[in-house]
């Protein structure tokens, strides 16, 4: 049987009470930098509101996941059994986390374990939205009899595209 997880980035701004009703969803956590040198990792050491709050003071800046986070995640996919992962992550346009997640992929990709990530044209909602949708589908479809994964075109245009994966 597959078993499908959806893995995406902390600026889905996903809520944690669908987090915690999507056990099949990971988020890996952008890297924000204070203009006093902390640095924090969203969602984890800090939370959007107190990022907002700290505005005017300390300039907060956004980087791309760290390479040590995608490694973890990837890794505690694949240790909870998972053998299909999707990924969505911030627009390519504006950020380097569809690059990153792409290279830190090929860490991993086995023939028991693929990984698909997906363009996306989006921010926030825009990407958290569709993969609250792909964990449900890949929660209801996860099984050898569903090879095929629809996942909605993560982006302004709306509309839908599929994912594909085969054995």
């Amino acid at each position: 049987m597959n078993k499908i997880a959806i893995i995406t980035d902390s600026t889905t701004d996903i809520y944690q009470e669908d987090l915690q009703k999507n056990e099949n969803i990971f988020v890996v956590p952008m890297h924000i930098t204070y203009n006093d040198g902390r640095e924090f990792r969203d969602g984890v050491d800090i939370t959007s509101s107190q990022i907002i709050k700290d505005l005017d003071k300390f300039r907060p800046k956004t980087a791309s996941p760290l390479g040590e986070n995608f490694v973890k995640t990837f890794k505690e996919i694949k240790e909870a059994g998972y053998t299909h992962v999707v990924g969505v992550f911030l627009s390519e346009g504006i950020s380097g986390t569809y690059a990153s997640a792409i290279e830190f992929a090929k860490l991993f990709e086995e023939d028991n374990f693929k990984i698909q990530i997906l363009p996306t044209k989006g921010v926030s909602m825009i990407i958290g939205h569709p993969a609250l949708e792909m964990a449900k589908t890949a929660r209801e479809t996860g099984s050898d009899k569903y090879k095929f994964i629809s996942v909605y075109e993560v982006g302004a245009t709306g509309g839908m595209f599929n994912g594909l994966f085969s054995n």
